[in-house]
């Protein structure tokens, strides 16, 4: 079709979105699609996201309970889907046709939830339990104020394994399940944020997936009274 439409001189264009490793399908299918720019969207800050609630509403003449929008946007993780889920669940649970009130929150953030809770429940099912415990050393690892992400060393360290030995395990994890993403050299990232965030959601709970704790090396492992509380 691109050929055609050139030879012919035909005023179109093609635009193309997909996840990241559409770029690569794309190069082994034969096309010169290296030479098509490129953008990636990636995730939405807390500010993106709640602003992508408040703007579509104001310009209908409708107003968000601030606190609401918040909720939500900390509840969707950046995950750009998930905020807009939420902004749907919260003008179904709205009776009235010009403010989103508080009582909107609840069902929008239950409904993120559910959702994260299909979409990444399926995932985890599908891992075996030595990339399982990969993933959960790396949640408890992670930190907030560590940019680059999460040393590959410091969690072959807490498994008591080689960087080398876990190469695979880590490779895996990126280019097969799409859960993590290369960060700065000897880092990973999670590819969704909100993934991490479920993670962390499963570890808090009283029944967590698939014994979460027990995946952990002890050294990782939160006392009995903190796992209780």
């Amino acid at each position: 079709m691109q050929r055609i439409t050139s030879r012919q001189r035909h005023p179109i264009a093609f635009a193309l979105a997909g996840t990241p490793e559409l770029g690569q399908l794309l190069l082994r299918s034969g096309s010169f699609s290296e030479r098509m720019p490129r953008a990636e969207l990636g995730m939405l800050s807390d500010e993106q996201s709640r602003l992508a609630l408040l703007e579509p509403a104001n310009a209908r003449q409708v107003t968000w309970d601030e606190t609401v929008a918040r909720a939500i946007a900390d509840a969707a993780g950046g995950y750009p889907y998930f905020v807009q889920l939420g902004g749907y669940e919260a003008w179904r649970a709205e009776p009235s046709e010009h403010a989103i009130g508080r009582k909107a929150g609840a069902p929008a953030v239950d409904a993120i939830k559910a959702a994260a809770d299909r979409i990444f429940g399926d995932r985890w099912e599908r891992l075996g339990p030595v990339r399982r415990t990969y993933l959960a050393c790396a949640t408890v690892l992670a930190r907030e104020d560590h940019p680059a992400g999460i040393s590959t060393g410091e969690i072959a360290r807490a498994l008591g394994k080689e960087q080398t030995g876990l190469s695979m395990i880590r490779r895996a994890l990126i280019e097969q399940h799409h859960l993590l993403r290369a960060g700065a050299r000897g880092y990973v990232v999670f590819a969704f944020p909100r993934f991490q965030l479920w993670l962390a959601e499963q570890r808090a709970s009283p029944r967590p997936a698939e014994g979460f704790d027990g995946l952990l090396p002890a050294s990782l492992r939160p006392p009995r009274s903190h796992r209780q509380h």
